[in-house]
């Protein structure tokens, strides 16, 4: 993917990006689907700025420079862990990110004269952001595929304890089940 990114052309709209992120992660926190998921999940506005904002977009910006390579979002732990404490689903992030990157194109066409005419440039931004969203959401369906298996096994766990209580309720007692007419559906055993 690296290669097909030209890097000097968007270096061009670096101080672009810096001068207005500010204004870029207060566009993106008031945009609609985003504002609503914060205000569903109790997304504090100042910590979607600074934990997830300023990290996504300042790696982003190291990427443009050349000082980070396209490689594993060394944040994506982190987002993950933020996201999974408010139970965020991971659709919602997908939602989030995208609001974002949106945000910051229309930012570009909004602020650079010559931003209509360096298109490509601008898709190129995307694929970076694209690409850290990738390493976030493959973790955040990583540690939800975990969690689902626990709770399975939490639930066999269970049964089997279950299984165990009614053999032994079985050998000391006798058991009859009724409904509510009063005709029996089940007795056991030491009933018998």
């Amino acid at each position: 993917m690296e290669e097909e990114i030209n890097f000097k052309e968007l270096e061009v709209f670096l101080p672009y990006f810096i001068d207005g992120i500010e204004e870029i992660l207060n566009a993106w926190c008031q945009k609609k689907s985003t504002a609503y998921l914060m205000q569903e999940r109790g997304l504090d506005n100042d910590e979607m700025i600074n934990i997830i904002g300023i990290r996504v977009l300042s790696y982003t910006f190291d990427i443009i420079e050349q000082t980070e390579n396209l490689k594993y979002c060394p944040y994506a732990e982190q987002l993950v862990e933020y996201f999974d404490a408010h139970d965020v689903l991971i659709n919602e992030v997908f939602l989030m990110y995208m609001d974002l990157s949106s945000v910051v194109r229309e930012y570009l066409f909004k602020h650079i004269p010559s931003a209509e005419r360096h298109y490509a440039a601008v898709q190129n931004f995307s694929l970076i952001f694209e690409h850290n969203l990738s390493d976030v959401l493959d973790i955040y369906f990583n540690l939800q595929l975990e969690k689902i298996q626990k709770e399975q096994k939490n639930v066999l766990q269970e049964k089997k304890l279950l299984e165990q209580y009614k053999s032994i309720v079985d050998l000391t007692n006798g058991v009859v089940v009724c409904d509510k007419d009063g005709f029996i559906s089940y007795v056991n055993e030491k009933f018998c």
